[in-house]
């Protein structure tokens, strides 16, 4: 028999016995597991919502990943209360999303681009001939040379980001600091790769009499990558390395790709261009001669299974950016695969 005390309305305590049917306590087993279902249910229905609307915030504007600061995870304040201690249902899914969304260390880019990011050296090995590529998909890299800067590099990034493609930026390393941070943490933040691209840009001190000089171009590269180490953070390293006036106009290069070597850092040149940088008797004066230029080069390479498009990304590069979007869909059209490199 069960008891249970009940208390009168005065101030002396009445104690009666009352006689409960054996029923009652399955009723009551029965009813708390429904209650118990229930607030289950609604714990696994808030949570899902929260995750939602975390990774939602990540992609949407109010994110503003890696901005302001010299961190490379890409939270927004909001998401961070989804995946605190309390809220998260593992450590794993932090774990994912952190790699996902934050620089890949000692790499030029973040995780979520390591699905498209393809070795330099293998690249290179593809356009020069010397390797052929046997993958199963056509490979399309859209490189810009010559930023950052607000101007230019932020139309570029906007048609990247519409199409949803990606490219690689060979920044000159005189343009990172403050003035276009805010268009590098675009860069990284928004898939692409970083690459360098010297600091000075300038021939007479990287190639004196056309002939390569060592010392200054490594120590260029290296003053360009500690400007960004300020900027990306001391996990980013970029070894990706492109030549002024490419690999194959100046003397001594041998030299150079061996000093550049020590620092694990690979070079590439071309095989396509939009001849944004030709000399003026023969550079484009429109997009659409922009956009011809590209498709002629793209077409003259014997082997298309590759291709590496040089453009720029400079203040005057004005038929640049328009012609961009005709490019993008041309590649498309063709079926090519959007890759960067690391």
């Amino acid at each position: 028999m069960n008891y249970k005390n009940t208390y009168s309305t005065s101030s002396h305590e009445v104690n009666t016995y009352t006689s409960v049917p054996k029923t009652s306590g399955r009723k009551k087993r029965k009813k708390y597991r429904l209650a118990k279902n229930i607030i289950i249910l609604f714990i696994v229905a808030a949570f899902s919502l929260g995750i939602g609307k975390g990774i939602a915030l990540i992609f949407s504007e109010k994110s503003t990943p890696l901005e302001r600061s010299n961190q490379t995870t890409l939270y927004s304040r909001e998401s961070l209360f989804v995946l605190s201690p309390v809220n998260r249902p593992t450590e794993m899914l932090e774990k994912t999303l952190n790699w996902k969304f934050s620089i890949v260390p000692d790499s030029n880019h973040i995780g979520a681009a390591q699905e498209y990011a393809y070795d330099t050296k293998e690249i290179r090995n593809y356009i020069s001939g010397k390797t052929t590529y046997t993958g199963k998909d056509k490979l399309v890299f859209l490189t810009f040379d010559d930023g950052a800067n607000q101007k230019i590099s932020p139309i570029v990034l906007d048609t990247l980001k519409e199409h949803g493609v990606h490219g690689t930026f060979f920044i000159v390393g005189g343009t990172v600091g403050e003035k276009n941070k805010s268009v590098l943490l675009r860069e990284i933040e928004e898939g692409h790769a970083i690459a360098i691209h010297s600091f000075t840009h300038n021939y007479k001190i990287l190639y004196p009499n056309r002939v390569a000089n060592v010392q200054h171009i490594t120590k260029e590269y290296m003053d360009t990558l500690t400007a960004m180490k300020n900027i990306f953070g001391p996990s980013f390293n970029s070894k990706v390395f492109r030549y002024p006036g490419g690999h194959m106009s100046w003397k001594n290069m041998d030299a150079a790709d061996t000093a550049l070597s020590k620092y694990g850092v690979e070079w590439i040149d071309w095989n396509a261009l939009c001849g944004d940088g030709e000399p003026r008797r023969t550079r484009p004066t429109s997009a659409q001669g922009m956009y011809d230029f590209t498709v002629k080069t793209t077409q003259q390479n014997k082997n298309q299974d590759v291709i590496v498009v040089l453009m720029h990304d400079a203040e005057n590069k004005k038929f640049t950016a328009e012609a961009l979007p005709q490019i993008i869909q041309y590649y498309k059209d063709q079926g090519y695969v959007f890759g960067v490199l690391k």
